[in-house]
């Protein structure tokens, strides 16, 4: 009988959301919310020049509205949802700054729920694992999960908000997850819709498309790029490579990004045979960043590494020995 598994991180007690079912079917799943898990997002202080200069001559337009104190429309404004404040931003030119100010910092919040894993340990566990490989667990923990380390988990450790919604700006992407203010407006009001889509845009975490992005191991000091991954083609089964955004790696069918790549890695599958066996980073603390962020010495490019353990799993899967292709001019042969 096959198994079924979760994610844990054994430092925060929490396990995931989204992570969970029969190892292959978790593997192949979309990754993004890990990734967005591990990765640290940044945001930006810059504050557009639209909101910085208000036309004055505009404030008649708001009416009484306007003899309001600013004191009053900044409290008024700070009740709004992000997307009530989205479209009072948009309504006027005089709101749009106090609007700005709200969307952002709702923005901000709204990513601090979700939390980090960065720099956490990772363990992905079937459902009949009771203890877990040496190293994994301290003693006082081990004590704790009283050899039934699934069971303990699952009933003991708290699910994390989930990142569904987390829409995020990387690498060219402006769409995101589509907000309910967007919704509320036809796309035949240009002018409203573009300034909301603007001001998400300009608010939302950000993943910088510049630098090489890595699924990196604190403990071992090793990293696994994502261009890697995304170059991957396999030979009748992937015939063509995939691309890299930032942190994500994009591709036109089934993917392995680097939050599936954490889940091979730090765990250990005997539904698929040998493959995964020994998770050479089972409960190793992870994060996500760019390369050149890799500041002390000593760190390790394994990048092969992790392409040929996605590979494994993969010919696991499907039980044909699939071979990755060598080179560029293999995907002229007819392959």
């Amino acid at each position: 009988m096959r198994r079924k598994w979760n994610l844990f991180n054994t430092d925060k007690r929490e396990k995931a959301w989204t992570a969970s079912g029969v190892y292959e079917s978790l593997i192949f799943a979309p990754h993004e919310w890990l990734v967005k898990l591990l990765a640290r997002p940044n945001f930006s202080d810059t504050v557009p020049a639209y909101y910085l200069d208000p036309y004055k001559s505009d404030k008649d337009e708001l009416g009484a509205l306007a003899r309001l104190p600013e004191e009053l429309l900044i409290y008024i404004v700070s009740l709004t949802s992000l997307d009530d404040a989205a479209c009072l931003a948009s309504t006027h030119r005089l709101l749009a700054l106090e609007g700005f100010f709200h969307v952002r910092k709702l923005q901000r919040r709204k990513c601090a729920h979700w939390g980090s894993w960065a720099g956490d340990r990772i363990v992905t566990v079937g459902d009949s694992a009771s203890v877990l490989p040496p190293g994994i667990l301290s003693p006082e923990e081990e004590a704790e999960t009283e050899g039934h380390f699934f069971n303990f988990a699952w009933d003991r450790y708290e699910r994390r908000p989930t990142t569904d919604g987390m829409a995020l700006n990387c690498a060219g992407d402006e769409a995101g997850v589509p907000h309910a203010a967007l919704k509320r407006l036809s796309r035949h009001e240009r002018g409203d819709h573009i300034r909301i889509r603007l001001l998400l845009k300009s608010t939302r975490p950000r993943y910088t498309s510049t630098g090489s992005w890595a699924l990196c191991n604190v403990d071992r000091k090793q990293y696994v790029r994502a261009n890697v991954l995304a170059d991957m083609k396999m030979r009748g089964y992937w015939p063509h490579a995939g691309w890299a955004e930032g942190p994500f790696v994009r591709r036109t069918s089934r993917v392995i990004d680097l939050g599936g790549l954490a889940l091979i890695m730090t765990a250990g599958s005997e539904d698929i045979g040998a493959t995964g066996s020994v998770p050479p980073w089972a409960g190793d603390r992870l994060t996500v960043t760019t390369v050149g962020d890799l500041s002390e010495p000593g760190w390790e490019d394994v990048s092969s590494t992790g392409r040929s353990m996605a590979e494994d799993c993969i010919i696991a899967d499907d039980g044909m020995m699939w071979k990755p292709w060598q080179s560029v001019e293999d995907s002229d042969s007819g392959f």
